[in-house]
C-alpha cells in the first residue's frame, strides 16, 4: 500500500468540484474545520446525498485501518429511517481501496444493507465512484 498523502482536506475539495460538476449543489460548503456534522451534504433532483470524508495521517497505516470503523460509525449515526430518498457514501485516498475492499468483505451482509458508495479520490483529482456491489468484488 502506497501512501499517496492526500490529506481530508484535499478529498473534501475534489470531491465537492466533482459532485457540482455532476449537478448536485452542496449545502454546507461553508463548514468551518473541526466543525462537528457530516463533511459533504449535497442535494439533486429531490435526493439528497451525505458523505464522509476520511484522508492521509502522519500515523498512514493507522489512519486507513481507524477510518474505516469511524467512518461507517458516523455514517450510521446520522441515517434515519424517514429518509429514503438520501445516498449515503464514504470519500477516501484511492491508495486505500485494496485494504478496505478486504475489511468490506469481513463484513458482506452488513454492507449489502448500507449500500453505502464509495469515492475513491486519486493524487491527480480524479474521482471513481464504487457503489456497494463493486466493492464486494
Amino acid at each position: 500500500m502506497k501512501k499517496e498523502n492526500i490529506n481530508e482536506d484535499f478529498v473534501e475539495t475534489k470531491l465537492i468540484e466533482w459532485l457540482e460538476k455532476n449537478g448536485w449543489k452542496i449545502s454546507n460548503k461553508s463548514k468551518k474545520k473541526n466543525e462537528g456534522g457530516i463533511d459533504i451534504r449535497g442535494y439533486r433532483h429531490g435526493r439528497t446525498i451525505w458523505i464522509e470524508a476520511k484522508g492521509d495521517r502522519k500515523r498512514y497505516h493507522q489512519a486507513v485501518h481507524d477510518s474505516f470503523t469511524s467512518a461507517i460509525g458516523q455514517i450510521l449515526y446520522r441515517m434515519k429511517e424517514d429518509q429514503k430518498y438520501r445516498y449515503y457514501g464514504i470519500a477516501i485516498p484511492a491508495s486505500w481501496e485494496n485494504v478496505w475492499k478486504r475489511k468490506i468483505k469481513e463484513m458482506e451482509y452488513a454492507w449489502k444493507q448500507l449500500r453505502l458508495r464509495i469515492y475513491l479520490v486519486h493524487k491527480n483529482g480524479k474521482i471513481e465512484m464504487k457503489n456497494y456491489r463493486k466493492m464486494l468484488k
